[in-house]
């Protein structure tokens, strides 16, 4: 076991790579890793639970669209629009994981492209890809399936059977939910920082990466606690910087756009003037905060790499890099 944690001793490097990186300033540097850090940042978990409701059907019967107002060919709209949704979700899903190796090649190598990286990372961020999502319907299917057997076996909304009986359950229910997501945020983690950089060495899959990244996980398991602690701190800290940069960005944004909103009011300005006035506002903040995402971003994947050469030196990506003192 090493004496010293590569939690602590990656830090210094992972700043000092950052810098060279980054410094002196290269547009086509920053520009490309902004692109990255959009994809990489929209990679994620959000799967919304709607609210249940015991409603007779009966209630209702009879009832359609035109009844309460709406156009017979809204639903199939809303239906379209739906799946347009779910779909454009997906590729962006999709591409969120392929550029987990995009990235990871740009830093490896010093040699920051898109183009380059993303056809040949393309079938192992597919994997990747099916991997997650597959994760994401266990974790639903861990929460749904026992809330509708609360639901169900308790009455629904009947309140016959007092509010009282149920507190306790959805208590131990909502433990439960705390539990899987410190777990699901722990596999995405090592999925991320460990899996991915050992598939790219091994030129292995999902499956096989989480093997070899296992067997580090257990040898080293204080290393892998303490590096999951100070990254989830480190994450925090990250939150709350960029925070600070966007809400100071978006104030020295807000003044010249406040000028062109005064003068074009002074000149009797129609809302949809003021529409695009806005939307082009926040078009510029969306770019302004993926540049002061790029310095973040880029120190916490050059941080983690850092610690995965140091507790396992077989999977050195960076130059220089190895075994923790």
């Amino acid at each position: 076991m090493a004496s010293t944690y590569a939690a602590f001793s990656a830090l210094d490097a992972a700043i000092d790579r950052t810098k060279s990186l980054l410094w002196p300033f290269d547009l086509g540097v920053w520009l490309r890793l902004a692109v990255i850090a959009f994809f990489v940042g929209g990679t994620g978990f959000n799967v919304p639970s709607g609210p249940s409701y015991s409603v007779s059907g009966d209630e209702f019967a009879g009832i359609g669209p035109a009844d309460i107002g709406i156009p017979g060919g809204v639903p199939g709209f809303l239906l379209l629009l739906i799946v347009v949704i779910v779909a454009v979700a997906i590729v962006f899903w999709v591409l969120g994981a392929i550029f987990q190796f995009v990235f990871v090649d740009s830093l490896r190598t010093g040699e920051v492209g898109i183009r380059r990286y993303v056809g040949p990372r393309a079938g192992k961020g597919f994997r990747l890809f099916l991997f997650e999502a597959g994760l994401a319907l266990l974790i639903l299917l861990f929460v749904v399936i026992p809330f509708a057997l609360i639901f169900f076996t308790t009455g629904g909304l009947d309140v016959r059977f007092g509010a009282l009986m149920l507190i306790p359950i959805v208590l131990l229910f909502i433990a439960a939910v705390f539990v899987l997501a410190i777990l699901l945020g722990l596999i995405m983690l090592f999925t991320i920082d460990f899996v991915v950089p050992i598939m790219i060495r091994d030129d292995c899959g999902v499956i096989d990466g989480w093997r070899s990244a296992w067997r580090i996980i257990r040898s080293e398991w204080k290393q892998a606690l303490v590096y999951a602690i100070v990254k989830f701190l480190l994450g925090i800290a990250v939150g709350i910087l960029m925070i600070i940069a966007v809400v100071i960005a978006a104030i020295i944004l807000a003044i010249p756009f406040g000028i062109v909103g005064v003068l074009i009011a002074a000149a009797g300005g129609s809302v949809p003037v003021y529409i695009v006035l806005v939307a082009l506002f926040v078009l510029f903040l969306i770019v302004a905060a993926l540049f002061i995402s790029v310095p973040f971003v880029t120190f916490l994947r050059y941080y983690s790499l850092e610690v995965l050469a140091a507790i396992a030196p077989e999977y050195t990506l960076l130059p220089g890099a190895g075994p923790v003192a």
